[in-house]
């Protein structure tokens, strides 16, 4: 990457490839780019003007303790799959839990369903409900039915929803009661 001057700066195609993290992070700082192909100017990239709504700050039950525990759950990249994102974008909102509206309602979502099955799991069983094979999801689990495009009250979500109501209510009614442990 060549910095021409404060603001513009031209990059190769390669470089597109190899930096595209610390390209969108540029962008989002307001820098423009020139994109060299054959060392001839082919494309521009420009921030888009005004700031995409993810940059705009939204209020969320989801702080970053909470976030975190999720990605401990999930791992970073299957929390980016669920939540529609890539992984590079996923890492630039991140650290300032700056979501669009509706990645914030999915996260909400999705740290409700965790929360349902944490009462009644430990969390290793929680991550394998996660990964198993569903029959009520047509054989798909968890994690690959929410990798797919869905908003907060569609289908998809309520089932998973009732699916796991479902798994902690029968955890809780089978786990023994404190009187049959003595």
């Amino acid at each position: 990457m060549e910095q021409r001057s404060d603001i513009e700066r031209t990059l190769t195609t390669r470089d597109l490839h190899v930096l595209h993290t610390t390209i969108v992070q540029e962008l989002l700082r307001g820098h423009t780019f020139t994109v060299l192909y054959g060392g001839r100017p082919f494309a521009r990239l420009l921030p888009l003007e005004p700031p995409h709504e993810m940059l705009v700050p939204q209020q969320s039950l989801v702080t970053g303790p909470r976030l975190e525990r999720l990605e401990t759950l999930l791992g970073q990249t299957d929390l980016a799959r669920v939540l529609g994102l890539t992984l590079t974008t996923y890492a630039i909102c991140r650290p300032s839990i700056q979501f669009s509206e509706s990645t914030l309602s999915r996260l909400e979502v999705l740290a409700s369903v965790i929360d349902d099955l944490e009462t009644s799991l430990p969390v290793s069983r929680v991550r394998a409900w996660f990964r198993r094979a569903n029959r009520e999801l047509k054989g798909a689990s968890v994690l690959c039915t929410l990798a797919l495009p869905w908003n907060p009250g569609d289908a998809t979500i309520t089932l998973v929803e009732r699916l796991a109501r479902r798994e902690r209510v029968s955890r809780s009614a089978s786990a023994p009661s404190p009187a049959r442990r003595l």
